[in-house]
């Protein structure tokens, strides 16, 4: 087992050397949610698209169905 002082030592080594903080990090995380969120709803507004037009013809067979029976 490590003792104390090994611990914060390489606790203290490995704070140094990960800055996630830095500003590049930060500029490419910016940078990535702008870009989910316009993937979110590009694929958001097609499901919708599908399930409208699914949604549509299923009401137009209706109807073809109720005009059938009426003639």
């Amino acid at each position: 087992m490590r003792s104390r002082e090994d611990d914060l030592d390489f606790r203290d080594r490995a704070g140094r050397r990960r800055k996630w903080w830095h500003p590049s990090v930060l500029a490419v995380l910016g940078l990535s949610v702008p870009v989910s969120v316009v993937g979110v709803a590009l694929f958001t507004a097609d499901s919708l698209s599908r399930r409208m037009g699914a949604h549509a013809e299923a009401m137009r067979e209706l109807d073809r169905i109720v005009d059938a029976r009426k003639a």
